[in-house]
């Protein structure tokens, strides 16, 4: 009996325990920041046999659903508690399994890595990528810069960038025009300029309602958001108070407006247009007349003008008896 007790303190029992394989027999896996970490080991005995015991965790950010075991095949779910790990941070032990008879290790490393930042399907690697493929997806770029993965990937690999980041949307927000701005500002792709065509914008001989156009030109792609403007009491009606870069053409805008006859008075008239957006504010003259390219402005007031002191001289020799009855009338109606 004494040799019996002596056995089993020494371990060595007289009959045979199922000896438990692991799968993996070492666990290495990462996942990103601000998650957690899940898999799964499996615990199997020798040709089918059920194998019974309790699993351990050096870790106590690293823990399992059921540390309590039996079967021949048993599936141990655990979790690396990461979600409040830095990149580059790890969680590292091992699992200690006892079983009948015997003790076994399975060691585990969990890596935190930074979240990358994808746009397009794309992981983004650097700042000129980004530029490349928000001229492709705007809205995914919009999206992509609002994110806090892109502001953590600023933070970590482009702080100085980061700091116009914050600067600009502090003070526009998280819109397009803004993702423009903060590629403009950081040298990613060149300045979007607006023109305004032509430069004369003159009208003659208006004598009814008129359809003009003017020409709105970039020099380059990106986000364009401009408004359109004339005084509430102009003359010149707008067909689009408002535009973006999805009206554009290529590089070209044409926005068409009228100019309307009830609302001019004879001879010239003048009205202010304004086009304002991505920092421009663009103010041209719009003259409608309705004299003749060239005509002199007072040549009908000065025509009109003689025929009443024709008159008037012919009324005057009458009434001074220079004329009779029939010379007045015969001027008066030529």
């Amino acid at each position: 009996m004494q040799k019996k007790i002596h056995a089993v303190a020494s371990g060595d029992f007289e009959r045979e325990f199922p000896l438990p394989s692991f799968n993996p027999e070492k666990i290495e896996e990462s996942g990103t920041e601000g998650n957690d970490i899940e898999g799964t080991l499996v615990i199997s005995g020798a040709s089918g046999a059920v194998v019974s015991g309790r699993i351990y965790s050096s870790n106590p950010y690293v823990t399992v659903a059921e540390p309590e075991f039996s079967g021949s095949e048993v599936r141990v779910s655990y979790t690396a508690n990461t979600n409040g790990f830095f990149p580059g941070e790890k969680a590292e032990g091992c699992f200690t399994i006892v079983t009948d008879g015997y003790e076994n290790r399975v060691p585990y490393v969990f890596t935190v890595e930074e979240r990358p930042v994808f746009l397009g399907g794309r992981r983004i690697s650097d700042l000129k990528e980004f530029a490349l493929y928000s001229e492709k997806d705007k809205d995914g770029a919009a999206a992509v810069f609002a994110s806090e993965d892109f502001r953590n990937f600023l933070i970590r690999h482009f702080y100085d960038t980061y700091l116009s980041y914050r600067a600009i949307t502090s003070t526009m927000g998280y819109t397009k025009l803004a993702l423009e701005s903060f590629l403009t500002v950081n040298h990613l792709k060149e300045a979007i300029s607006i023109h305004i065509f032509p430069e004369n914008l003159s009208f003659y001989s208006v004598n009814a309602d008129v359809k003009e156009s003017f020409r709105v030109t970039r020099n380059t792609e990106g986000y364009v958001n401009l408004h359109f403007e004339v005084p509430q009491d102009s003359f010149v009606q707008l067909d689009i108070t408002d535009a973006d870069d999805s009206d554009f053409y290529g590089g070209t805008l044409e926005v068409p407006f009228f100019i309307k006859k009830d609302r001019l008075h004879e001879g010239m008239n003048y009205t202010e247009l304004t086009v304002s957006g991505n920092g421009y504010s663009i103010t041209r003259i719009i003259i409608a007349s309705t004299y003749g390219r060239g005509e002199q402005v007072h040549a009908k007031h000065h025509e009109r003008k003689a025929v009443i002191v024709k008159a008037m001289n012919a009324y005057l020799d009458f009434r001074l008896r220079k004329s009779d009855a029939a010379d007045f009338l015969k001027s008066a109606t030529e």
